[in-house]
């Protein structure tokens, strides 16, 4: 197996699997560590193989004023907490 397989399969992963980008980097990683240090082979290059796609995480803020409902909703010792923090 050599550079355009692994492309390949790094593309198969992404496109057909639908694997998470850490899923994808997992399996990148352990195909350098075979080649490496098992193999004792080194890659020239392995071209741009498409890449899986990061989910996009949008921060969740409250407003003050979601903060203090969410607040008023609590009691004792779980109130406590939630207002230091």
């Amino acid at each position: 197996m050599g550079e355009p397989e692994i492309n390949g399969f790094l593309t198969y992963l992404a496109v057909q699997r639908n694997v998470s980008a850490s899923t994808q980097n997992q399996a990148l990683a352990a195909i350098l560590f075979l080649y490496r240090d098992v193999l004792g082979r080194s890659l020239d290059w392995i071209e741009p193989a498409v890449r899986a796609k990061r989910p996009e995480r949008l921060p969740v803020v409250l407003t003050r004023r979601e903060a203090r409902r969410v607040l008023d909703l609590m009691t004792e010792v779980p109130y406590m907490v939630a207002a230091l923090l």
